[in-house]
């Protein structure tokens, strides 16, 4: 109520002012133009400071407003973070309208040597990464390179029905293709870097799980189809259109790209709990060649909250 009525007041002491510089402006004739002058810079003046004083006081409300989003994330993220399963927490709150947003990180990085973890820490995106694929997907649609309705075969001619399936259901996860991290040649070795091409022929030997287009499966597969479609479209690296694209015209300067295997500053490690514990997961690495650089096709970068 008190920051309603000063603003009221505010609002009619401008209007107040521009009534009376009215009047002046309509009887200048009646008055010296030097007592003239002095009484607009005077109300200029007045108008000015009153404006002056707005601006503080909203820069005053804005300032204890994003005190108490800030009280209010700490508090919430905190509990969670207090919790045995979880070794640490960043948050990023971003309000619609703002550029900057309201950070706190909580717990370690790191279990093994304990690290704290900090708003500057790097996380594994993991499958997050899968929009960063579709973007590049959509943009050489968007550009005429390709059609939702482009079958793979046009990329992969001797992938079984290749006819059949198409980008979209690669996008929509309605492929029927197998997962390619369920192949018992993966599971029984984890550790072994895989080749796209490599995942990709051990896929088609399989049988399809369902007819292209009739179910949705989540599946890893598509989206690696999807990396090198879009590495063959443009002859670039994958990582590199990544990195054009979010780093260089979105500013996300966070962002990286590489392997598994790649030592990446202040980067958190990743844990699972089996119930008691915290356990290093272990997951078969995926790399995508090009001429001699290898790249990661979809589960590749990190990025700082």
């Amino acid at each position: 109520m008190v920051r309603q009525s000063a603003r009221s007041l505010a609002c009619e002491f401008l209007r107040g002012l521009y009534a009376y510089l009215g009047g002046i402006m309509i009887h200048r004739r009646a008055v010296s133009s030097r007592l003239s002058q002095a009484l607009r810079v005077i109300c200029l003046s007045a108008v000015l400071g009153m404006a002056c004083l707005m601006l503080v006081a909203c820069a005053g409300k804005k300032t204890r407003e994003a005190d108490d989003l800030r009280r209010t994330v700490v508090e919430m993220a905190s509990k969670k973070a207090a919790l045995p399963e979880v070794p640490g927490l960043s948050v990023a709150l971003l309000r619609k309208g703002e550029d900057t947003p309201v950070c706190a990180a909580f717990g370690n990085a790191a279990l093994e040597n304990p690290t704290p973890l900090t708003t500057d820490s790097r996380f594994k995106i993991g499958s997050v990464t899968k929009v960063f694929t579709a973007t590049l997907i959509h943009r050489l649609i968007e550009e005429g390179k390709l059609e939702y309705n482009t079958p793979i075969s046009r990329f992969f001619p001797t992938y079984p029905n290749g006819k059949d399936i198409t980008v979209r259901n690669l996008l929509e996860h309605t492929s029927g293709m197998p997962e390619m991290l369920a192949l018992a040649q993966v599971q029984q070795n984890l550790a072994r870097y895989w080749s796209a091409m490599e995942l990709i022929d051990m896929v088609a030997k399989q049988p399809p799980l369902f007819r292209s287009g009739t179910r949705q499966q989540y599946c890893n597969t598509g989206f690696l189809m999807l990396a090198v479609i879009a590495e063959k479209i443009t002859g670039r690296p994958y990582g590199e259109q990544v990195l054009d694209m979010f780093v260089g015209k979105l500013g996300m300067e966070s962002l990286v790209v590489g392997v598994d295997g790649e030592v990446v500053p202040r980067l958190a490690n990743g844990y699972t709990s089996n119930g008691s514990k915290m356990q290093l997961p272990l997951q078969p690495v995926l790399l995508l060649p090009r001429a001699q650089a290898t790249l990661k096709p979809h589960r590749m970068m990190w990025c700082a909250l």
